[in-house]
Formats: structure tokens, C-alpha cells, sequence
């Protein structure tokens, strides 16, 4: 079992970013978002970017709160 993620698996968790139109989570790579169908520039992914950037303190959570909850899950399934 591995402990530890690689980095370009980190990466890719750390490459989300709001869409500009409804504030899902989305990918920089993404042409659009799924949830509005919002198709991004090269003008929306630069303040896609910058907006993330400027925000970075609590952008934190869409990365730590998965894993809080997988551990509470594996909490309860050994008690």
C-alpha cells in the first residue's frame, strides 16, 4: 500500500478552480464547466487563476475536507 500521493497526483488536486460564472469547482484545463456549460477563454482561465491566487487561504478546504472525511468514515467502520 502506498502512503504517500505522487506529485502529479497532487498537482491535479491542486489545479481546480472556481468557474467564473457559478463557482464550481473545475479544472484549468477544462473548456467548460459541466455544471453551467460556460465555455472559458484564454481571458476566464487567467482570472480563474488570479482569483484563486488572491484566495489561496481558503481554497484550502475543497482539498482537506474530502480527506477529513475519509478518515471519520474509516473512524467509524473500526469502532
Amino acid at each position: 500500500m502506498r502512503m504517500f500521493i505522487k506529485t502529479n497526483e497532487f498537482d491535479k488536486l491542486a489545479r481546480r478552480y472556481a468557474c467564473i460564472k457559478c463557482g464550481t469547482w473545475v479544472s484549468i484545463k477544462a473548456q467548460s464547466c459541466k455544471q453551467c456549460q460556460h465555455s472559458f477563454t484564454n481571458n476566464d482561465k487567467s482570472s480563474m487563476q488570479t482569483l484563486y491566487n488572491q484566495n489561496k487561504e481558503q481554497n484550502w478546504q475543497h482539498t482537506i475536507l474530502p480527506i477529513i472525511f475519509v478518515i471519520l468514515v474509516i473512524a467509524l467502520l473500526l469502532i
